[in-house]
């Protein structure tokens, strides 16, 4: 299942090359105003790794022909195309579970790296499991894997003592899943992101898997693997993160930090990319709020000074006529004597 990284094409290259939209490389550290800092850590074995999202990103075409920024015609109008990405996180790895994790950075590679990897590491994992933790207890565990069983247990239940139904693993690349008899549309299908972010085989109209259907294919899968991978603290010191880390965009907020990851790909930048795992993570949604929180703020003064300003000036109005109106003949009448002289 391994394939070439795409964010490995220009590794180290980027670090030296001219034009980054990003001052921050390697080595150095960035502080917010709140507090949180990203760095980047040149040692992993101390971490866990753990998913957080699956986020789409829409590439950008400049085909004349396309509409509102759709550049892909099928069944009668235009539809966007976009890339599948996997966000994950590092956490403290204390031993039993994942500790504390950083959700300040969301590390992002293209979901095919990111399953191709993560996939093969747990499934690695959990056959050590199964030949160390259970009844068989086997002194060789089949590969190289030190199988924690205090966690890997319950992690691998699903994996190892799955539900049955379909096995989604079979679907990992984009391929022809059926055409429509009526239509005559080819449907293709391949990984890709539900709407909260989980993972599962989807049903797109183009062989690249760009643009979607809005359904799922629908083969009777357990999702057994895709659940381990969406719950699954996998340790870096077996070397999980080796494949991931060094590559992946390194998002601190909506901006790439990591000088070795390619900028730039398949019509979608790491911009793009960045900002679309922040809003699926409320990153962004926190910093926007910080730069526009003014604004409610401006429309209750104005709101309120123009309500006074209006009422001083109804004020004065009434009362200026009410001042330059001639007096009647009654408030021009002396006043009544009440004494009478004899």
């Amino acid at each position: 299942m391994r394939r070439s990284l795409t964010f490995a094409a220009v590794a180290a290259v980027l670090s030296q090359a001219e034009g980054h939209d990003y001052p921050f490389v390697r080595s150095e550290t960035r502080v917010l105003e709140d507090g949180s800092s990203y760095a980047y850590l040149n040692d992993l074995s101390s971490y866990s790794t753990q998913y957080s999202k699956c986020v789409r990103a829409k590439i950008q075409d400049d085909n004349d022909d396309q509409q509102e920024g759709n550049s892909y015609f099928v069944n009668g109008r235009y539809h966007a195309q976009y890339k599948t990405f996997a966000s994950f996180v590092l956490c403290e790895d204390d031993g039993s579970s994942c500790g504390t994790c950083d959700y300040n950075t969301h590390y992002v590679t293209d979901l095919d790296t990111y399953l191709d990897s993560t996939i093969t590491s747990i499934q690695e994992v959990c056959q050590a499991c199964a030949n160390q933790c259970g009844r068989r207890n086997l002194e060789d565990g089949g590969n190289d894997v030190v199988a924690n069983c205090n966690t890997c247990v319950s992690e691998c239940s699903l994996i190892n003592y799955g539900n049955g139904g379909e096995d989604e693993t079979e679907y990992m690349a984009c391929q022809a899943a059926y055409a429509d008899e009526n239509s005559g549309i080819q449907y293709y299908s391949g990984p890709t992101c539900d709407s909260s972010g989980g993972l599962v085989i989807g049903l797109f109209y183009d062989e690249d898997c760009t643009v979607k259907t809005g359904s799922e294919l629908d083969n009777g899968f357990s999702y057994d693997t895709f659940k381990t991978v969406e719950t699954f603290c996998g340790s870096c010191s077996t070397g999980m993160c080796d494949d991931l880390y060094p590559y992946a965009l390194h998002c601190f907020g909506a901006y790439n930090m990591n000088a070795n990851a390619a900028e730039d790909g398949d019509g979608v930048n790491s911009k793009s990319i960045c900002k679309a795992a922040a809003q699926k993570t409320n990153n962004y949604k926190r910093t926007r709020k910080q730069k526009w929180h003014i604004i409610p703020v401006f429309l209750v003064v104005f709101s309120l000074f123009g309500g006074l300003t209006f009422g001083s000036y109804t004020y004065y109005i009434r009362h200026r006529d009410m001042d330059a109106a001639p007096m009647s003949s009654d408030d021009h009448q002396s006043p009544t004597n009440d004494y009478v002289l004899s």
